[in-house]
């Protein structure tokens, strides 16, 4: 996410200091954008880092994200997605942004639950409990949390562990998926529309200040998204039940609170999905074959 959104805030005339100990990244993913004006690299953790003091604003990504790799690294989870956003938040008195994550709404659902902003944060995993007391403590400081759907797209350091992205790669690679909890309805965001969603925030911080927002519009139920990437590669589906989603992600997800405020998103019509789900068959198959 970091290394597409650094030539958005160039271009838009920000100076932009970038903190990462690229054990998750890649330093050449920035390297087309290392000459410009207004960009500087710190190679560190940003748990511990010296930072410069004139900072305006800081954008939170740095975490373990997803609830396989939190659960295997708990203490690594809680000591990056919670203490160095608790540790950042107390030390530089300025704007703060979080990538919140719609993980926190893990809840036993009923049928056609609606998760707003206001419903209520029981986070099943780690990675969800973590990513809550984050969302907390910066809206606590009158930072702003944007709690996004599983966003998909290809990017230059693109994870495969995302569903829409996983499904096509065993698409790819096996030429069949498997599905459980097959009804089980999701949300997706396309990145550009979350990277959109940053620029809005920035721009809008005053009035969306101490708040979360849910971010997402796509939905889709895990079969009908297996279904779509079936028409797409031509792998076959197999249903299974033996298996169940930790987090228990099922209810439509509602952002129309930051639409109210004028946010927008690009990527809205079925058929543009289909066309998203095409860009990343092409990039998952290079990726199947290095």
């Amino acid at each position: 996410m970091g290394s597409s959104l650094v030539p958005l805030l160039l271009n838009r005339g920000y100076h932009v200091t970038v903190v990462d100990n690229f054990t998750s990244s890649k330093p050449h993913n920035l390297l087309n954008h290392v000459c410009r004006a207004g960009l500087s690299v710190i190679c560190g953790d940003v748990a511990s880092v010296d930072l410069p003091a004139d900072i305006d604003l800081v954008i939170h990504l740095a975490a373990l994200v997803g609830y396989p790799i939190c659960q295997e690294f708990p203490e690594e989870a809680w000591r990056v997605n919670y203490g160095a956003v608790f540790d950042l938040v107390n030390r530089l008195k300025c704007k703060h942004i979080l990538a919140s994550t719609n993980s926190i709404y893990a809840v036993d659902t009923d049928v056609n639950v609606v998760c707003t902003e206001e419903s209520p944060v029981y986070p099943a995993t780690v990675y969800g409990q973590s990513k809550a007391e984050a969302d907390r403590i910066v809206r606590e400081r009158g930072g702003i949390a944007l709690r996004f759907a599983t966003i998909f797209g290809e990017k230059p350091h693109m994870r495969t562990d995302v569903l829409p992205h996983d499904l096509m790669n065993k698409a790819v690679q096996h030429g069949e998926i498997e599905v459980y909890q097959g009804e089980a309805l999701r949300c997706f965001l396309d990145l550009n529309d979350a990277l959109e969603a940053y620029l809005f925030t920035i721009e809008n911080y005053d009035d969306m200040a101490g708040q979360a927002f849910n971010v997402g519009n796509l939905h889709y139920t895990k079969l009908e998204l297996a279904q779509k990437i079936s028409a797409v590669t031509g792998c076959k589906i197999i249903q299974k039940e033996s298996q169940t989603d930790p987090e228990n992600r099922d209810y439509f997800f509602d952002s129309t609170k930051i639409q109210d405020l004028g946010f927008c998103y690009e990527i809205t019509e079925d058929w543009q999905f289909d066309n998203r789900l095409q860009d990343i068959y092409k990039a998952i198959k290079i990726l199947a074959e290095y």
